[in-house]
């Protein structure tokens, strides 16, 4: 008996051979023969002559299976509705079988990505930069369309329905021009755009600080352990981790839980820098703290300096700048970061409360300063409260307002600021462009009148030129103060040409403050 093989042969010679005959009997050509006009090549084929050869006509295929001409994939089959292998024609268009095949964009059908396929007659769709592998080393009679060096250098985009390459893989030599998705080929290779970070399986997602949408599939790059909150990729437990650049991820923070091994998704929350994760007695989880000779902050990470109330060994373990000293030993022989005797902690540093030994401002708690170097006792308008122990506003609005020519309230500081000659303690207890000198507040270089304003054409020119005057510890040239009939002062710098001039600024300063006086009791 003839091999299957030899019969179908001589069955398309047959095909071919009754195909050269008409009804007539007259010889017709079939393909590539010589023609002189469209009778004379075979109509059942879909030839037509085409310079003077039965050729296929635009559009089509000739097909050495099927003995005639099929229109290619994606093009119109209302004149030869037989269409190329693995496509139907569909609304007057020739389309692949989907989802099993896939134009190779010339015109055929191929098996896509997971197919079963051969070697022969089920291939697989090569524009794509699939091939025929076997599925497993040990079956390997069981074949379907894969990426070449699928989930090590490429992977099946379903996206786009093409293997592309992944981060790290060549992407110009070997034809794989197409990078994963939020990747370009850079010197040859796939890279993360800007904005973009790589997951453990070489892809691209968002990394922290850009802006994100899960519906329209901007994703935060989890592997980070990133989340889109409020269209910003942040730490997933915003107030359980931080971000660490130098490891691009997110960490958990002290005193919290942290994993001992990886979880299900293959990601373990890690600790932040200087911290490991201790097991917990009787938990699968375990707790984020110090390694030896850091200490936690505030913020819950780990320094080499301890902040209040936190764990030390050595003195030098507790922040000096803030006062802090290593103090008692809690319950587990650790000692803790506690202020200096006589000082108290008020939620930054450690500060000296009034009525106890000083020796510079800002020892001194708010609102208070050093009395000669010994004592901190509260700034002029301030009392102190004694169950608090602390400086608290002597005088209201209405108080400071009824001291005339003396003091003046300030809304945006919200307290009562002296004028010029009032009595002071420290610089913030006189009015902008004033200063604390010898207990009165007096006008700065270029500033004049009871509110101490700046002159509008005051230059720096002039105070240049007064360098050569006489200063006072502070630098500044004071001038001298004349004392007018209203028992009100004014300033004059050294170096006026006259003070008759003075006393003319004198009329306009009065005229602008009681415009200021009235505008207060209107917004009072």
């Amino acid at each position: 008996m003839a091999p299957i093989s030899k019969i179908v042969q001589k069955c398309l010679i047959m095909a071919t051979l009754f195909s050269l005959w008409t009804e007539q009997g007259a010889l017709i050509s079939s393909y590539k023969s010589h023609c002189l006009s469209e009778r004379d090549c075979s109509t059942h084929q879909n030839l037509e002559c085409i310079q003077s050869i039965c050729d296929c006509p635009k559009g089509s295929i000739w097909s050495l299976m099927d003995n005639q001409c099929l229109t290619k994939e994606g093009q119109n089959c209302l004149k030869n509705p037989n269409c190329v292998q693995n496509s139907t024609c569909s609304n007057g268009i020739c389309l692949c079988d989907y989802p099993q095949f896939q134009s190779n964009g010339y015109g055929r059908c191929y098996l896509t990505h997971g197919m079963p396929c051969d070697y022969h007659q089920r291939l697989c769709s090569q524009r794509h930069f699939l091939y025929c592998a076997s599925v497993h080393d040990s079956y390997p009679e069981e074949k379907r369309c894969k990426c070449q060096g699928e989930n090590k250098d490429f992977i099946w985009d379903e996206t786009i329905r093409s293997c592309v390459a992944l981060v790290g893989s060549r992407c110009e030599n070997q034809g794989f021009v197409t990078c994963v998705s939020n990747a370009d080929c850079v010197n040859e290779y796939c890279q993360c755009r800007d904005g973009y970070s790589p997951t453990p399986q070489r892809e691209c997602l968002l990394r922290y600080g850009s802006k994100c949408n899960n519906t329209e599939g901007r994703m935060c790059n989890k592997y980070e352990f990133l989340n889109c909150l409020d269209g910003v990729c942040d730490c997933e437990f915003y107030n359980q981790m931080m971000y660490e650049p130098k490891f691009s991820m997110c960490r958990m923070l002290v005193d919290e839980f942290c994993d001992l091994t990886s979880g299900r998704d293959g990601r373990t929350h890690e600790c932040v820098s200087n911290s490991v994760c201790k097991p917990i007695a009787g938990r699968t989880k375990g707790e984020c703290q110090c390694i030896r000779g850091h200490w936690a902050t505030k913020e819950k990470t780990c320094s080499t300096i301890s902040n209040h109330g936190y764990r030390c060994l050595l003195p030098t373990d507790c922040d000096s700048s803030k006062f802090l000293v290593c103090g008692f030993e809690d319950s587990s022989g650790h000692g803790r970061c506690v202020c200096e005797n006589g000082m108290f902690f008020n939620g930054s540093m450690c500060v000296v409360q009034p009525g106890r030994e000083c020796s510079r401002n800002s020892n001194c708690s708010p609102n208070s300063y050093c009395a000669d170097g010994q004592f901190c006792v509260c700034n002029t308008t301030y009392v102190l409260n004694p169950e608090k122990m602390e400086c608290i506003q002597r005088w209201n609005r209405t108080h400071c307002r009824s001291l005339e020519n003396q003091y003046v309230w300030s809304f945006e500081k919200d307290q009562c600021l002296g004028l010029l000659g009032s009595e002071c303690h420290v610089d913030e207890e006189c009015v902008d462009n004033a200063f604390c000198q010898r207990g009165k507040c007096a006008c700065k270089v270029g500033a004049y009148g009871k509110l101490c304003l700046l002159v509008p054409h005051y230059s720096a020119e002039y105070e240049q030129s007064q360098e050569s005057s006489d200063f006072n510890d502070r630098g500044i040239d004071y001038g001298e103060t004349v004392l007018h009939s209203d028992g009100s002062e004014e300033y004059f710098p050294r170096g006026s040409s006259n003070l008759l001039k003075g006393h003319f600024d004198h009329i306009f300063w009065t005229l602008l403050w009681t415009i200021f006086r009235l505008s207060n009791i209107i917004t009072v």
